[in-house]
Order: structure tokens, then sequence, then C-alpha cells
């Protein structure tokens, strides 16, 4: 009797496991989809490799070492100056309004799916069922 207990409680353990470590993978690809478009969060690479994906109509000359976080402090007029002329500007402060809308969008999709993880991990299961 003692030997099945012990097995049972063994298997309950490694589906706890395996359950955590799939929300464990999922909430790390939600992190990534989230900073994937927070401008502010990119490192210089991610900055230089959106504004290659761009197609822009002139050329941006943006350091090397430029953050997404130090683009976000750069006013529009300092911005422009960044670019060889105004269709570029126009075109790259409207691509950053438009990365800035989706960070927002995908945000506020992963806020209810975030809060229900919390309530998980505090044990308020009936916080994660539909109806509750």
């Amino acid at each position: 009797m003692n030997v099945a207990v012990e097995e049972d409680l063994w298997v309950l353990k490694e589906a706890d496991d395996e359950a955590v470590q799939l929300l464990t993978e999922w909430r790390e690809e939600q992190w990534q989809a989230r900073r994937a478009h927070h401008v502010s969060r990119w490192t210089a690479g991610m900055l230089q490799s959106f504004v290659r994906s761009l197609e822009l109509p002139g050329e941006v000359r943006l350091p090397s070492t430029m953050t997404g976080g130090q683009l976000c402090r750069l006013s529009r007029q300092s911005l422009a100056a960044l670019c060889s002329d105004a269709d570029t500007a126009e075109a790259l402060h409207s691509a950053l309004q438009q990365e800035r809308a989706v960070a927002r969008d995908v945000e506020l999709s992963q806020t209810g799916r975030n809060a229900k993880m919390a309530a998980l991990g505090n044990h308020k299961v009936h916080a994660a069922l539909d109806g509750g």
C-alpha cells in the first residue's frame, strides 16, 4: 500500500513539473513577443535590422551603437536630422509609431492571460477558470 501511494505522488509531481515547464516556455515566448515590439527595449542590433527592413526611400544614418531607448528619446526634429531627406524621416517616424501601436496591442492582448498566470502562481485556481 505504501509503495502505491509513493508512486502516485511521484506521478503527480512529474505531471506538475511538466505543466510548469510548458507554462514557463509559453511565458518566455510571450515575453519575447512583447519585447520584439517594444522599441525602447531594442538592442543596437535589433534597431539596425528594423531600419534595414523598412525599405525607406532615403538613407538613415543611425550610430551603430544606438539602442531603441536612445532612439525613443530623440525628438522628431532630431530624428529627421539622422535621415537624408524629409520623406525618409516621415517614413521612419510612421514606422516607429506603428511599431509602438503593435506593442500596445500585444501588451493588451496578454494582460488577461498574465493575470491568470499570476493567480495560478498564488494557488488561486478559481481566477484562472473561465467562469471565475
